[in-house]
């Protein structure tokens, strides 16, 4: 249990720093001129020409305020990570080592696509992002990132509720 809280506590620091920094070098992004929603806008691109648009958009100023948001992301992940292996710890030692077994996978599948996605950017973003399929690769392993984040937490926020009717 106490492996649990560790984790969770550190990984939730973790991404709270990683997403603040985060935060501060996406603004220099918007300095620049680029009105794109956050990360968000970079990570479902979808396609060469939309990330052409705005990594040119930023400027060499910019683009160098995306890669240091895209190397922060891989500290984000670890940190989701972290949280994750903090929740799934719990659910074991609340006996529900089902879901958290569950929660573990879901946070690993996660982690792994994030990293796929942040490295897709960083290759489209540093390289020429007119071309290539950076884009595309970024946006569909964005998509399962965020699926298996959602199923995890809904299996989180969900085994209350199955606990009292079941």
């Amino acid at each position: 249990m106490a492996f649990a809280v560790i984790c969770g506590v550190l990984g939730g620091l973790q991404f709270n720093v990683a997403r603040r920094r985060r935060s501060h070098e996406f603004a220099l992004v918007q300095a620049a001129g680029v009105t794109a929603n956050g990360m968000v806008a970079l990570e479902f691109a979808g396609t060469a020409l939309r990330l052409s648009d705005i990594v040119e958009g930023a400027g060499e100023r910019g683009r160098r305020a995306l890669l240091r948001c895209l190397d922060l992301d891989y500290l984000m992940t670890a940190g989701y990570l972290f949280v994750g292996m903090g929740v799934a710890g719990f659910l074991a030692a609340v006996h529900r080592s089902t879901l958290g077994v569950r929660v573990l996978e879901a946070v690993l599948v996660a982690a792994a696509f994030g990293v796929i996605e942040n490295t897709a950017l960083r290759h489209g973003v540093s390289g020429h992002p007119e071309t290539g399929p950076a884009a595309p690769m970024a946006a569909i392993a964005a998509g399962l990132k965020w699926l298996a984040l959602v199923l995890g937490a809904v299996a989180v926020v969900l085994w209350p509720w199955r606990t009292l009717v079941g």
